[in-house]
Order: C-alpha cells, then sequence, then structure tokens
C-alpha cells in the first residue's frame, strides 16, 4: 500500500509531536514538523494542530459516535451533503455545497489513545476543495497516529 504521508504535505518532513501545548499532555501524533500545536483560542478544551499549508484539525476528548454523525452529516443544515468520500467504522470524509456554492470536503475521526476516546475534526472555517483529498486523508491518518508517551 502507499504510504500515504507521502506526497502532497511532503515540503516539512513527518515527524512525531508532544500534543502538552494543545493541552493533551503525554499524547503524540505524527504531524509535519512545522505544525503548530496549540489551544484553539476560542475554545480551551479543543488542540489545534496546524501548519497553515493543508494540514489542519481540532483535536477534543470526547468520543466520535460515528453513527449518529453518520445521519447529521446526511441531514445537512448549515453544510447541505453531497456524498460520501470514505465512510468506515472510525472515520467519515465527505462532500458538502460550501458557501461559495463549490463543493468542499469535511472529515471526522474516531480515535483511542492510553484507553481514552478522542475525536479529531476538520480546522472549522478552512475550505477544501476535492483536489485536496489527498491531504484530508494524511489529516486523517495522522490523527490516526495518536498514542500515549
Amino acid at each position: 500500500s502507499a504510504d500515504v504521508f507521502k506526497g502532497s504535505l511532503e515540503k516539512s518532513p513527518w515527524v512525531v509531536k508532544d500534543l502538552g501545548p494543545a493541552g493533551f499532555p503525554g499524547l503524540t501524533m505524527r504531524v509535519p514538523k512545522n505544525a503548530e500545536i496549540k489551544k484553539d483560542p476560542i475554545n480551551n478544551k479543543v488542540g489545534h494542530i496546524n501548519n497553515m499549508d493543508g494540514f489542519a484539525m481540532w483535536l477534543m476528548a470526547s468520543k466520535l459516535d460515528v453513527a449518529k454523525a453518520t445521519k447529521d452529516v446526511e441531514k445537512g443544515g448549515l453544510r447541505p451533503f453531497k456524498g460520501w468520500v470514505e465512510k468506515k467504522p472510525d472515520h467519515l470524509i465527505y462532500k458538502f455545497k460550501g458557501i461559495t456554492g463549490k463543493t468542499q470536503l469535511y472529515f471526522q475521526v474516531a480515535v483511542k489513545a492510553g484507553g481514552k476516546d478522542y475525536t479529531c475534526k476538520m480546522l472549522g472555517g478552512i475550505s477544501v476543495s476535492e483536489k485536496e483529498l489527498p491531504q484530508v486523508k494524511q489529516v486523517v491518518a495522522a490523527c490516526k497516529t495518536l498514542k500515549k508517551k
């Protein structure tokens, strides 16, 4: 299988970083070396991991109910649903109609580390087009590298 971490985000090497600055002491994740790890400026219970170059996620200490999330996504609401890219037991990648009318991508990932449940989601306010799917898959894969030190 192809290494999901090769390609679009290669400008910065992938390294295992401590997530303490994001409010998750004792946890690590494989992310681009140039990714900034901090608490979200608005909600300090949320980790903010972003390199301003295609890698952006929120990390939360909560369990993602994938079945419920699937139903919520399909209902639409603020993000009119346009179809599934990947619908897996531990993650969702989907298309929705963005504010500009263009199709955008979004992801949600359920992950466990050290016996606890966590959720990764695309950083809010970021627009990702369908051609950026390789980067989205890399961010989803990175979330799944979350582990206890």
